[in-house]
């Protein structure tokens, strides 16, 4: 069997990919790059060897801070904001865009709020802890493009009210 074909798509063994597809994987893998080249761009020698060290669609959640957070939010469109505080909480204040899915509804199953599995999810809570918590979640889940910025007390971004 042919791994390349030159008609309407591309087969590869056991799948075949529409032009489409391939276009939508080149974008998040172009999404990944720019989160990438974020992180590093702003990380310590130290932190750059980690970054370097991990891999696209981890089975953990990976950490960044929240100046990295905000630099990939300006320099990307697609991607989802999640505040896993409590409704309260997130109604005393929350980032602009942020929608709020509290960590006890993450649970073992895909979210319809997060139908794709492959988009970057970026998580923050008060102080840290229920973001990482939320993140190792969904990568158990299934989601591959986890990352968690700590807290909302660190942020330096606005915040809505």
């Amino acid at each position: 069997m042919p791994v390349f074909s030159l008609g309407k798509s591309i087969n590869v063994p056991n799948r075949a990919y529409s032009r489409s597809d391939i276009g939508k994987r080149k974008k998040r893998l172009n999404e990944g790059l720019v989160l990438l080249a974020a992180i590093l761009a702003t990380r310590s020698e130290k932190s750059d060897i980690r970054a370097m060290n991990s891999d696209v669609g981890s089975p953990e959640p990976r950490m960044i801070t929240p100046q990295e957070a905000l630099q990939y939010m300006k320099s990307n469109k697609e991607y989802a904001l999640v505040d896993v505080r409590m409704p309260e909480e997130y109604a005393m204040g929350h980032i602009p865009g942020a929608m709020n899915i509290p960590l006890e509804t993450i649970v073992s199953e895909q979210l319809p709020q997060l139908p794709d599995l492959q988009q970057t999810v970026l998580l923050y809570c008060h102080g840290g802890s229920r973001s990482q918590k939320a993140g190792q979640r969904l990568c158990a889940i299934g989601y591959t493009n986890v990352y968690c910025f700590g807290g909302i007390d660190t942020w330096t971004g606005s915040i809505v009210k």
